[in-house]
């Protein structure tokens, strides 16, 4: 049975919901010296703090090059269903709150952004197709628990945030290691802006040159050719700004762990419990149910986003077939915003992503104080 919307003037419903990605970064200039150390500096992973969370498994969960028929049953499960909407949005709030007031923000980070891949893994009614698993699943368990800088720190890395490192002349990204999944932004002198974490949308850290590196998918930024399945990788190229990068996901976190493909792109198979979709269909998003849920078939199986759950609606123009949650959008008239910076109204952080307004009352969520806003940045709660 399918659970009621949650009302959008309740008091629990503190936002409206939107896309993709927390906390990107790119920003560019000198100091190769700097990444180095960076690339040579060996901080842990969660795989490291909680080996089980990422212990080897068949076919896709374990990265293969060759893809076997994933185990959606054993793999490691991170399901809310019988929780109520109003549970799963604490959750949310909760984890993106902290990851913006922990991690800092870059020059497109957004709570909003976050939101709608948080509330993609806790809120199953949302999200019943591509459900997360393996250390996806593990970091987004992790991460609703969290009540200080040091618990979040742990969940991402496993240890203590890194340092950024000094002898640098203007600011710049790196990898938080080689093979790392977090992108960090360093100014001056010594600080943080802001980090990244690939890994909360399938990516990982892309080094591109000695000053710049980005959140992508298996290619890094040196893809080229057609979308196609790599392993358990989506590889979906896409050349903008001189740089060509991968701009899919590894569906090993997701659903049953495998990518498929057919003539309309690359795309994540949802496990078989999901059902069978008609013979033929393919994975080109769609909106159904007048305009409530974003669909597709992939690999004979149904794909479901319900934007209705999280009130939004489906536009599914350019929507990416690796990417379905991109489809859930503005409602339309009262509930859109423009597209601008994260801002503080009182002790709340407001957020606006495709059209669609989020609002956090920061002091909501226990140990985050009052919101704030450095020049040229988004907003983001304090920590108490």
């Amino acid at each position: 049975m399918r659970r009621s919307r949650r009302s959008r003037t309740a008091p629990q419903r503190t936002a409206r919901i939107a896309t993709t990605a927390i906390l990107a970064a790119s920003v560019f200039a000198g100091a190769a010296a700097c990444v180095d150390l960076f690339h040579s500096t060996d901080f842990a992973t969660l795989c490291a703090a909680d080996p089980a969370a990422c212990a080897p498994e068949t076919g896709a969960e374990a990265g293969a090059d060759v893809v076997t028929d994933a185990r959606p049953d054993t793999a490691r499960p991170l399901d809310f269903c019988d929780e109520s909407s109003f549970v799963t949005y604490r959750r949310a709030e909760r984890a993106c709150g902290y990851l913006g007031a922990c991690l800092g923000t870059a020059a497109d980070s957004s709570f909003g952004a976050c939101m709608i891949r948080a509330l993609a893994a806790y809120d199953c009614t949302f999200n019943p197709s591509l459900r997360p698993r393996g250390a996806n699943a593990a970091l987004w368990e992790c991460l609703w628990t969290v009540a200080s800088c040091s618990d979040l720190s742990r969940c991402v890395f496993g240890t203590d945030a890194p340092p950024c490192p000094g002898g640098a002349e203007s600011a710049f990204t790196a990898c938080n290691l080689d093979g790392g999944s977090v992108v960090v932004e360093c100014g001056l002198p010594k600080v943080a802006l802001g980090m990244s974490a690939c890994a909360l949308r399938g990516q990982t850290c892309a080094r591109i040159d000695p000053s710049n590196s980005i959140c992508a998918g298996r290619r890094g930024g040196a893809c080229t050719g057609e979308a196609r399945c790599e392993g358990s990788s989506a590889v979906v190229c896409k050349s903008a700004g001189g740089i060509d990068s991968d701009e899919g996901v590894d569906c090993a976190g997701y659903g049953d762990g495998r990518c498929a493909r057919d003539d309309a792109g690359v795309a994540c198979a949802p496990p078989a419990r999901a059902g069978a979709c008609a013979p033929g269909a393919s994975s080109a998003i769609a909106c159904s149910d007048g305009g409530e849920v974003a669909e597709s078939c992939v690999d004979g199986r149904a794909v479901k986003i319900d934007c209705a759950a999280i009130d939004m609606t489906c536009n599914a123009a350019g929507v990416p077939t690796h990417d379905p949650f991109s489809a859930c959008q503005t409602r339309g008239a009262g509930g859109t915003c423009a597209t601008s910076e994260d801002e503080c109204a009182g002790t709340s952080l407001r957020s606006c992503v495709r059209g669609a307004s989020f609002e956090l009352r920061c002091t909501d969520v226990d140990g985050l104080g009052a919101c704030t806003k450095a020049p040229g940045r988004n907003a983001t709660c304090t920590v108490k």
